[in-house]
C-alpha cells in the first residue's frame, strides 16, 4: 500500500499537477493578449487605452482566480480518493484479519458500518494505536480536510476549524478575522500538504502490524460484543 500511494502521488503531480507551473505568469501574458486584442475591436470614440487595460486587468484576475481554483479542486480531489482508499484498504484489511478467529456474517457489515473514530479506537485495543504515529496528524488533517470538501458546513468544518485552521486561508485578512467568517468555500490546499498526507498515510501502512493475534486478554467494543452474539 505504501508503494501504491507513492506512486498515485508522483503520477498525479506529472499528469495533473504539472498542468499548472506559473498560474501567475499565465494570467499576466492572458492580460496582456487581451490588451492587444480589445485595442483592435473597441471603439476609440468610447474606449481609450486605460479603458482597454482595465478590462484586461480584470479579467487577468478572473482567469487567474478560475485557474487557482481549479487547482486547488483537483488536489482536493487527489487527497479524498487518497483517503478513501486508505480507509478501504484499512477495514478490509481488518476483515481478512478477523476471519481467522470469527465468523464474518454479522462482523464484516459493522466493520464497514462503524465510523473512523472507532475504527482507530479498536485497533488501539487491539494493542497498537496509530494515533500515536509521529505523522498521523497528517492523516487527521486528510480527514478533516476531505469531509468537509465532501459535506460542505458541519462538524467537519468547525473541527477543521478548531483544530487546523491552516487549511482555511485568506490574502487579505488575519488569520482571527479571517476565521470569524470563513466557510467551507475557504478551504485551501497545497500540493506541500497533499505531500504531508501522502507521508502520513504511506507511515500507516509501513508500521501496521502484519497480523492480529487475538487474545481473551483483548477488551472487545460493545459493538463488536453485539455483532458476534446477533442471531441471524
Amino acid at each position: 500500500m505504501a508503494a501504491k500511494i507513492d506512486f498515485f502521488v508522483s503520477e498525479a503531480e506529472k499528469r495533473l499537477l504539472n498542468q499548472f507551473p506559473d498560474i501567475e505568469g499565465e494570467a499576466e501574458a492572458f492580460a496582456e493578449q487581451e490588451f492587444e486584442r480589445l485595442g483592435t475591436i473597441l471603439d476609440p470614440e468610447r474606449f481609450d487605452l486605460a479603458d482597454a487595460a482595465e478590462m484586461a486587468h480584470d479579467r487577468s484576475l478572473e482567469r487567474y482566480q478560475l485557474l487557482s481554483d481549479m487547482q486547488r479542486d483537483i488536489i482536493l480531489t487527489l487527497a479524498t480518493a487518497l483517503y478513501h482508499d486508505w480507509e478501504k484498504e484499512l477495514r478490509e484489511w481488518l476483515v481478512r484479519e478477523l476471519a481467522h478467529n470469527f465468523d464474518m456474517t454479522k462482523l464484516e457489515p459493522r466493520l464497514w458500518a462503524i465510523n473512523i473514530t472507532e475504527l482507530l479506537d479498536f485497533l488501539k485495543a487491539l494493542g497498537w494505536d496509530p494515533r500515536l504515529l509521529s505523522d498521523f496528524r497528517h492523516v487527521e488533517d486528510c480527514r478533516l480536510v476531505v469531509n468537509v470538501f465532501k459535506h460542505g458546513l458541519g462538524r467537519s468544518f468547525e473541527e477543521l476549524k478548531a483544530n487546523a485552521p491552516q487549511f482555511l486561508k485568506s490574502d487579505f485578512l488575519s488569520e482571527a478575522q479571517f476565521l470569524k467568517y470563513a466557510d467551507h468555500r475557504s478551504i485551501s490546499i497545497s500540493l506541500e500538504d497533499l505531500r504531508d498526507f501522502q507521508r502520513g498515510l504511506k507511515q500507516f501502512w509501513l508500521e501496521l502490524p502484519e497480523n492480529i493475534f487475538w487474545s481473551d486478554n483483548i477488551v472487545a467494543p460493545t459493538w463488536f460484543e453485539k455483532a458476534l452474539a446477533k442471531k441471524p
